[in-house]
């Protein structure tokens, strides 16, 4: 099915767009959120087409839409000379339907055998970790280190196999992803290398394009002033979509390739790689700038330690500095004046007995302070909560965290953070303003794997609730846990 916004005019100035495809077992409704490539901005709209439908992306613009009922659409009669085929991941079978030659499947299934250095025979999936694209009525995909899959049909859509020989490029690094791509009738290779096992660091960006009459892979500068290259793909790579089109009908910049890090399991990032300029965006704008950094504790034995700023321990900024828990008697400090410089104050931190080996620290900023809440959990189980300390920070010399009973009759914390804590998240906001109960902290229990437990502990009067608002979703938890979004003081 072709995507159609007739529902939503306009989206048709939006494309190309990402679009979170929740799926109806998430609940979600029919609301899809999408991202404009172009516009570097987020929309929430209906696409009625789409509705009830598991959707995948094609190279050539449409969307492929499967439901668990039969529907008829029409391709239009632009597209009677095409062919739609499907890639299945888990099975040796292609499915094949001709646009315009009646609505029969044809099923096809194959059998791919390559053999290693010891000549041990290894089967092979077309699609599965490699990519597919269509040039000139055929489809190619990665066979080998010096062969190229070719697939054809004949007259009577009978399906054959076949391959050119040509040496594929030289992957010299330990982590890379390669997508195949049709852009203007020409057969384009790209490889993402990244850096060692960092999967959110991209190394280098290579392009190559495919000459037939050699046959070989050329590597070229550029893919044009007008054009542009969206790349992406099914989770960890299992299968890689690469695809083009025109930059200055879709308003965004040309000679640039959009890749949507479908290799990372945290975050998606959005890398923008100029091939004119030799830059690279992360997130799509050009207002960011990157800093490296290097932090180093030493244990009790005197041992070096590198340490993550956000990593398993909470972030908060207070008149322009950002603050970070750095040691047991240092509170780090990130300022900018323009340049990033990382420092520190000196304060002992609170004590965390040993009686209670479960916890979780957490900085909030509220109302200009600074503030430190630690969640004890019952020994070592993390669904019940033993103690909840709230602390503040005294910056008069010598700098001290101060324990308070309250937070103040219109204030609520809310804390969170990634699964099993790997960054703790705290904030504040008015309870008035939000119509909630004053004087308490809410917190979003993600050191739990089993089941987020909402905790609502109101400090005036020394009380706490146990909500469970997703037990009841239908499905296995995600990855990431629910979140929280924030008025806006």
């Amino acid at each position: 099915m072709e995507a159609s916004t007739s529902s939503k005019p306009e989206l048709a100035g939006a494309l190309p767009l990402l679009l979170h495809d929740m799926g109806p077992r998430h609940g979600g409704g029919d609301r899809m959120t999408q991202y404009t490539i172009a516009g570097e901005s987020r929309m929430t709209h209906t696409i009625d087409e789409l509705r009830d439908y598991r959707c995948f992306e094609t190279q050539q613009g449409w969307v492929l839409a499967v439901a668990d009922v039969d529907d008829d659409n029409d391709g239009g009669e632009a597209f009677l000379n095409c062919a739609v085929l499907i890639f299945d991941l888990d099975d040796y079978e292609i499915w094949a339907c001709k646009i315009g030659g009646g609505d029969e499947w044809e099923n096809y299934s194959y059998t791919l055998t390559m053999y290693d250095a010891a000549d041990n025979p290894r089967p092979r999936h077309i699609a599965r970790r490699h990519g597919v694209a269509a040039v000139a009525g055929k489809v190619y995909f990665e066979l080998s280190g010096n062969e190229l899959g070719v697939i054809t049909f004949d007259d009577s859509s009978a399906m054959e196999l076949g391959g050119v020989d040509v040496g594929m490029v030289d992957l010299t690094m330990p982590m890379g992803s390669t997508y195949l791509v049709e852009s203007s009738g020409d057969l384009f290779l790209v490889v993402v290398f990244f850096d060692g096992d960092d999967v959110h660091t991209i190394a280098e960006l290579a392009v190559y394009k495919m000459d037939f009459d050699m046959p070989a892979w050329c590597k070229v500068d550029g893919i044009g002033e007008d054009r542009v290259f969206l790349l992406g793909g099914d989770r960890l790579g299992h299968s890689n979509f690469g695809a083009s089109c025109s930059a200055s009908a879709s308003g965004m910049r040309g000679n640039c390739v959009y890749f949507l890090n479908h290799i990372s399991t945290h975050e998606n990032y959005l890398h923008v790689i100029d091939m004119g300029k030799g830059t690279e965006e992360i997130g799509g704008g050009d207002e960011w700038e990157n800093y490296s950094y290097t932090l180093t504790t030493f244990d009790a034995a005197d041992n070096p330690r590198p340490r993550h700023i956000a990593r398993r321990h909470g972030v908060a900024a207070v008149a322009g500095k950002v603050y970070f828990e750095l040691s047991g008697n240092e509170l780090g400090v990130i300022t900018f004046d323009p340049a990033i410089d990382l420092g520190g104050v000196d304060v002992d931190m609170v004590d965390l007995p040993l009686t209670k080996p479960m916890g979780s620290t957490y900085l909030v900023e509220s109302s200009g302070e600074l503030f430190l809440v630690v969640v004890f959990f019952d020994g070592y189980d993390v669904h019940t909560i033993d103690e909840l300390v709230v602390y503040k920070m005294d910056f008069a010399a010598p700098a001290a965290w101060r324990k308070v009973d309250g937070i103040g009759d219109d204030r609520v914390f809310l804390l969170g953070g990634d699964r099993l804590g790997h960054s703790n998240f705290g904030a504040s906001c008015s309870a008035t303003a939000s119509g909630i109960r004053g004087n308490c902290v809410y917190f979003l229990n993600h050191i739990s794997t089993d089941e987020n437990y909402l905790h609502v502990i109101d400090m005036g009067k020394g009380t706490e609730e146990v909500r469970r608002p997703f037990r009841d979703m239908g499905y296995p938890l995600p990855l990431r846990p629910p979140f929280w979004l924030l008025p806006t003081d």
